[in-house]
């Protein structure tokens, strides 16, 4: 089903975000450290059950930080704000930071359900969705290099960066193959 599966996906992402200065808990740690989730954000995430919501989950969480880092005073339209509770507090470097780490959180949910039930349906769905999220991630942060300022902010951008281009890579070849339509047999063959 899969090309490669999905528990290589952490792999380079863990070298990534653990690397020096980078905020970042061992993978097992974040489960019981969700430091960076509002608690809204940390209720939707517990009541998203199956793998593709789940992730779906973590990568709006992932944007709403991006969004943050972007524009430090964004202001939530009043339906957002309900369904995900109010936008957290910090600065950009924590908000790159945490964009890293829910990106890293989507990727040790793929990996356990995968472990779990490789031929998961969900699982497929949850890639794609990964892998689209990232897609769309990426210019963003390319884009926000005019926008830093001093040389901590920026390492933290170029890792959060690498981090998101490396999972999307990954995520690409993880990717599994979409299911071959059966062909119909014509009535007497």
């Amino acid at each position: 089903m899969f090309s490669h599966p999905p528990t290589l996906l952490c792999l380079s992402l863990l070298t990534l975000a653990s690397g020096p200065g980078f905020a970042s808990a061992p993978a097992g740690s974040l489960r019981q450290s969700a430091d960076y989730l509002t608690e809204r954000e940390g209720e939707v995430v517990r009541m998203a059950q199956d793998i593709e919501w789940r992730v779906k989950a973590f990568m709006k969480i992932a944007s709403r930080r991006l969004a943050l880092a972007e524009n430090p005073q964004a202001v939530e339209n009043k339906k957002e704000a309900e369904a995900w509770g109010p936008l957290p507090q910090g600065s950009r470097a924590q908000m790159l930071d945490h964009l890293a780490k829910a990106v890293e959180e989507s990727i040790i949910n793929i990996e356990d359900a995968y472990l779990r039930d490789p031929v998961n349906p969900s699982l497929r769905k949850a890639i794609t969705a990964f892998r689209e999220s990232t897609d769309r991630l990426i210019p963003r942060l390319e884009a926000l290099r005019s926008q830093v300022r001093g040389e901590p902010e920026t390492q933290t951008l170029e890792r959060a960066l690498e981090a998101v281009r490396q999972a999307n890579e990954d995520a690409r070849e993880s990717e599994p193959e979409p299911p071959t339509p059966k062909k119909e047999r014509k009535p007497g063959r």
